[in-house]
């Protein structure tokens, strides 16, 4: 014995249920386009409620979207650059959703 078990040899078998895994699917319903970047977006967090989301681009600015009052044009309520001239390569967002970090 290889110490692996037998019901693992069939690689054609999901672990998952069809059901189990259309519930945790993120949903693919609908997508929004948001202009703005003048570089390519290269980062993008939303926060755990799923309110929030923080974009970030390698020309180094970060755009704040709040779902729940964002209007047609689909525009940031708050654009910011925590360091001039820096690209933004990673963005999350504290447990309490109150505070993000930009790396």
């Amino acid at each position: 014995n290889d110490g692996r078990n037998d019901d693992d040899d069939d690689d054609d078998e999901s672990n998952y249920d069809d059901d189990e895994y259309e519930e945790d699917a993120i949903p693919m319903s609908s997508e929004a386009i948001m202009d703005g970047f003048r570089k390519p977006a290269t980062a993008c967090a939303v926060d755990r409620s799923g309110i929030r989301c923080a974009a970030g681009s390698s020309d180094g600015v970060v755009r704040l979207y709040d779902f729940t009052g964002m209007k047609r044009d689909l525009q940031a309520f708050r654009t910011l650059t925590p360091r001039e001239g820096y690209p933004v390569h990673a963005i999350d967002w504290s447990p309490s959703g109150d505070q993000f970090v930009v790396a």
